[in-house]
């Protein structure tokens, strides 16, 4: 989320760039009219490199997204292969502590109960498994679904400053050849270009704030479904044990202890 805001932060000082504040086109001269002509001429040359200038930066907001996608997807990919081994450890680690239980069970009933407990957290540990996975996958399709969201409300933040600031110039330039006030043509278009520049900001704002919003939510999802996947698991795992133990006519014993 950080980086996400330092971004945006980015963003902003990169619109304020390509879009300069309207005091930038004013030229100062002796004559009204000579301040007339520099100010109108400037527009001229500035309305010509003005998309030129967009397109730049949102090549590089486009550059930016991919760069992270491929962060984040090499990051999933790790904790995957970081998952895996742990629950093959978990699972080499149960099979030794079942082989050492069958050599200590005498008489069929307690070969019987060992494999009954073997078979009973197995399950506690497949159904952990999937209801953690679950809510993992559950998590990241409804991240990218914020994702696709912000980035669409970006890209129309985008869209609407660039089409609205490109109006206040363009409406400038028209001003200049209907009449002679400079001053009033350039507060018009300071005007209109500070109000453009608001509204991205506020765009850009709201986007976040959705994005954080839905993020802490999926969260807090998330952590409910892990929790619970936890807490069904010792319970099964608990009685597992209780029954082996009567089992096996031990009372307090280390031999059914297991941390899957």
């Amino acid at each position: 989320m950080k980086i996400f805001i330092k971004k945006t932060a980015m963003l902003i000082g990169a619109v304020s760039l390509v879009f300069p504040n309207a005091t930038l086109y004013a030229q100062t001269s002796s004559t009204p009219e000579r301040q007339q002509d520099n100010f109108c001429a400037n527009l001229i040359n500035r309305i010509s490199k003005l998309n030129e200038r967009i397109e730049s930066r949102l090549k590089q907001v486009g550059e930016r997204r991919n760069n992270r996608k491929t962060t984040i997807t090499e990051r999933i990919g790790q904790r995957k292969d970081r998952v895996s081994e742990h629950r093959q450890n978990v699972d080499e680690k149960l099979r030794e502590h079942v082989l050492k239980l069958q050599e200590r069970a005498t008489g069929d009933a307690q070969k019987q109960a060992v494999t009954a407990f073997q078979t009973s957290v197995r399950a506690a540990i497949a159904a952990r498994r999937s209801a953690v996975d679950a809510a993992i996958n559950s998590f990241q399709a409804g991240v990218d679904v914020l994702l696709a969201a912000r980035k669409t409300a970006i890209d129309n933040a985008f869209v609407n400053v660039k089409t609205a600031k490109l109006k206040a110039v363009t409406d400038a330039k028209a001003a200049c050849a209907s009449t002679s006030n400079a001053r009033n043509v350039r507060e018009m278009l300071s005007e209109a270009l500070k109000t453009a520049q608001q509204e991205f900001i506020t765009a850009i704002k709201n986007a976040q704030d959705a994005f954080k919003t839905g993020f802490e939510s999926l969260k807090l999802v998330r952590k409910t479904a892990s929790d619970k996947a936890h807490a069904d698991f010792k319970t099964a795992i608990e009685k597992a044990r209780n029954d082996l133990k009567a089992a096996m006519g031990e009372r307090n014993s280390t031999t059914t202890e297991v941390t899957p």
